[in-house]
């Protein structure tokens, strides 16, 4: 089969795109697993407005702020509140809340 120029042109943009999503997609996927945080929530909200996830601010101990929402979190109100001291290491799916560790990612 000869291609020309043109259809291989397009061939290859459209396989370069499908990569650039796939990586895309798969980043946003591994986001609550590669997430690390320590520090105080400052607060816990229940399915926000954004398809309903839950929604946590961690302060940390350098006073940095950091923000937990992700659709793969799946912590609830019974395991953590504001005020709890929480710590999650990247590349884990669990997480120690007032140190108790619970699984918090799916």
């Amino acid at each position: 089969m000869n291609l020309t120029s043109k259809k291989w042109l397009r061939l290859s943009a459209g396989a370069l795109f499908v990569a650039v999503a796939s990586i895309g997609i798969y980043l946003d996927f591994t986001k609550a697993y590669r997430f690390e945080a320590a520090g105080t929530i400052t607060e816990a909200v229940w399915n926000t407005g954004n398809h309903q996830m839950s929604l946590f601010r961690i302060r940390g101990d350098d006073g940095t702020e950091t923000v937990l929402h992700h659709h793969r979190v799946i912590l609830t109100a019974d395991q953590i509140k504001k005020g709890d001291r929480f710590e999650k290491e990247s590349r884990s799916y669990d997480c120690t809340i007032n140190g108790v560790r619970v699984r918090c990612v799916r």
